[in-house]
């Protein structure tokens, strides 16, 4: 019962009470949670004995690998990593503190601790902000991720909301039998898992019919979000979350907003016009392990007008994949390389004949593209080389060798789907 209770409070806080009338009133909250953060958390860590009374732009940015190589003195346990590391393998907790991994999909996975109360808090939120109707409705809501976790076994405390997990690494004939069986409520999974459900209800293999469905965990395109929602006549929402925290959600109009009201968010642009940036986030939300100016590796794409909501939480237009996705092609002066977004390719690709139907790009080396195009047609990839290198030879860059590779790649629906990828 007092599970239950602390989740039902944190739900009606984050339904009713966290509504900000204009920014002004959300960042003077910010402000008031971030001198509370410093105080009841910050000043109690090693990491920033020397730093808690300062204002925040004076701590030093962190990422993953300094969040790994100092993180006894960013947690309350003083755990380290190798020490947390083997305990997470096991699902152990200590001191009733969730040890967790990340997917480790961009190399070293990364360790993350949450407390029983913690986990209370990110249902309470979860449950305001992605519900399509009260709370007290019965809703059978199914995940498909890569690994299961105990957020998922809290939420199954509440009787009228029961979580089924899916395996991505299982056979998909599996998943098909449990949807059926389950019949969801409420669909989460990655964007390429959504689209072969999708495929499969196109196909007649399937039939559900979930009252909201979200993509989370991957980038979710403007023609698979338009696919996807065409085959279960409903629009496609997102979760916006990582092993870093619940970072943003769509609204009711389907505008992806960051979670200003638990996180703090700095700008790093990555243009001079100032449309896409890294979020540098602060997560004056958590106690037990610190999340504070942390770089994130994302691609963050701001929207340019009001959303019809009203809410002063930033929009976001997408999340058009991370920074490694860039292509970077050497200039012919060679003193500077010019940046090739993870969208424009997308959209150069898609444009270049209307019969493509996906495709991968692989930057291995500065001067090396492989690419693999999903077409019938046989003239697709020489329009594709066409409109690439003429891209190219107008940003005044080195043209790269392009090669094809055949149709289809491997699929591993436990992975992340990434379209562009540069590894170089």
């Amino acid at each position: 019962m007092r599970d239950k209770l602390s989740i039902l409070g944190h739900y009606l806080k984050a339904k009713y009470l966290h509504r900000f009338r204009d920014r002004a009133a959300l960042e003077a909250h910010q402000r008031r949670q971030l001198a509370r953060f410093k105080t009841e958390v910050l000043q109690h860590l090693p990491f920033f004995a020397d730093l808690w009374e300062k204002d925040l732009s004076s701590f030093p940015l962190t990422d993953k690998a300094i969040v790994q190589q100092n993180f006894a003195g960013l947690n309350s346990l003083a755990l380290p990593y190798d020490v947390g590391l083997p305990l997470a393998q096991a699902r152990e907790k200590v001191d009733g503190i969730t040890v967790g991994l990340s997917s480790g999909t961009s190399g070293r996975r990364g360790l993350f601790l949450v407390s029983e109360e913690e986990r209370h808090f990110w249902l309470g939120v979860m449950l305001a902000k992605a519900l399509p109707g009260p709370l007290w409705q019965k809703h059978r809501v199914v995940l498909a991720l890569s690994a299961n976790s105990d957020l998922y076994t809290t939420a199954n405390k509440n009787s009228r909301m029961r979580f089924h997990f899916l395996d991505l690494k299982a056979a998909y004939q599996d998943h098909l039998d449990t949807l059926t069986r389950v019949q969801p409520t409420i669909l989460i999974a990655p964007a390429q898992f959504l689209k072969k459900l999708a495929q499969s209800v196109q196909a007649g293999d399937l039939q559900i019919n979930p009252a909201r469905i979200f993509s989370v965990g991957e980038v979710l395109s403007d023609e698979d979000r338009t696919f996807i929602g065409d085959q279960f006549h409903q629009p496609i929402h997102q979760i916006y979350q990582c092993t870093e925290g619940f970072l943003g959600i769509t609204c009711a109009h389907g505008t992806l907003h960051l979670n200003e009201e638990y996180v703090h968010v700095e700008k790093e642009w990555l243009d001079e016009d100032k449309t896409r940036f890294n979020p540098i986030i602060t997560d004056f939300s958590r106690t037990t392990q610190a999340i504070v100016r942390y770089r994130m590796n994302d691609i963050l794409k701001i929207r340019q007008t009001p959303c019809a909501c009203g809410s002063p939480l930033l929009a976001i237009e997408k999340v058009e994949g991370r920074c490694d996705d860039i292509l970077k092609l050497p200039h012919t002066d060679q003193a500077t390389s010019a940046d090739f977004y993870p969208d424009d390719i997308r959209a150069l690709i898609l444009d270049a004949d209307p019969s493509i139907q996906d495709f991968r790009v692989h930057q291995s080396d500065v001067d090396q593209l492989r690419l693999r195009i999903d077409s019938p047609s046989p003239t697709a990839k020489n329009k594709v080389a066409h409109a690439l290198l003429h891209t190219i030879h107008a940003r005044k860059a080195q043209p790269p060798t392009l090669t094809f590779d055949d149709w289809p790649p491997a699929v591993d629906l436990s992975q992340k789907l990434r379209r562009i990828v540069r590894d170089c």
